[in-house]
């Protein structure tokens, strides 16, 4: 009788992830009421249905709005959600965040040279599975509410702040790749995929409530954490310059995307404020963004 009522609670939980699922990209539209944003939510889902490429093309537009009045605002709450370090120890986690800032800008150089790789059924299978998954795990919150223990139980979750710190950190970019290169192609599964970009993208860039760190257990050994805002609009950043490589064969229009990221990396404490973490991090992290400009620019 235990094992059922466990399972019957599982099953609901699940089901709730899934409805707060359908909606909950709109909470990261900024400037509107909440009723407006899930219209403005939904009307983007139909048109992606009825056109996915302009679909995603107006998708950019209202993220980059919305981070825009994010930044001018301040109404995303991403520095209260972020507990910052000057320290780190020497753990897997921080290893593996440590590892993708050069790995995402080594992959953003890479990215026109391996697209039969990024074609793979095999590779667009594990991306699709990722970011259901991420998905799943970024709804949670929102899934337990009203569940006392449960909401309690997640907050001081290893697993699920393992999950996702380290799939947003670790995984968006190649996801986002697989699923942006399935959507070039087309296809019968093109709706598919572009849809499930759609919520991919918007949840990594603008989903700033469901991504804070302050509950995350010092056992899960991940020190170097960065404020949602800033990871949004690095993904922003990142995003923009994947399209622009996979779509369009200007290299001016390429050196041009690939600036976005470093100016974002270098004007963050101008205009939000000064990120707590080991000294040598801002360096590193600059560095790793001027990676691609630098290649681009170059090729130009």
């Amino acid at each position: 009788l235990f094992e059922l009522l466990v399972l019957w609670k599982t099953y609901k939980l699940l089901v709730r992830s899934f409805v707060f699922g359908l909606l909950m990209p709109s909470h990261g539209f900024q400037g509107l009421r909440p009723h407006r944003r899930i219209v403005l939510w939904v009307a983007l889902c139909f048109l992606t249905v009825l056109a996915p490429r302009v679909g995603l093309a107006i998708a950019v537009v209202v993220v980059l709005a919305s981070l825009g009045l994010v930044i001018a605002t301040g109404t995303d709450g991403s520095e209260s959600n972020c507990v910052a370090t000057s320290g780190m120890r020497l753990t897997l986690p921080n290893f593996l965040v440590l590892a993708t800032i050069f790995t995402d800008a080594v992959f953003l150089i890479l990215a026109p040279t391996i697209l039969p790789w990024l074609s793979s059924r095999m590779f667009l299978g594990i991306s699709v599975a990722l970011s259901v998954v991420w998905l799943l795990v970024v709804t949670l919150p929102l899934a337990v509410g009203g569940y006392a223990a449960e909401q309690r139980n997640l907050g001081i979750s290893v697993l699920y702040h393992a999950s996702l710190q380290l799939l947003r950190r670790c995984t968006a970019l190649p996801v986002a790749a697989a699923l942006l290169v399935a959507v070039i192609e087309g296809g019968p599964g093109e709706l598919f995929f572009a849809l499930l970009l759609l919520y991919f993208g918007t949840t990594c860039a603008i989903g700033f409530a469901l991504q804070g760190t302050e509950n995350m257990p010092a056992t899960l050994g991940l020190d170097l954490t960065l404020p949602p805002l800033y990871l949004g609009g690095m993904a922003v950043a990142q995003f923009v310059l994947l399209i622009t490589e996979l779509t369009c064969p200007s290299v001016l229009s390429k050196a041009a995307s690939s600036a976005l990221a470093p100016c974002w990396v270098l004007g963050y404490p101008r205009l939000v404020g000064r990120i707590i973490e080991p000294k040598w991090m801002p360096m590193l992290r600059e560095a790793a963004s001027i990676l691609p400009a630098t290649y681009w620019i170059g090729m130009w």
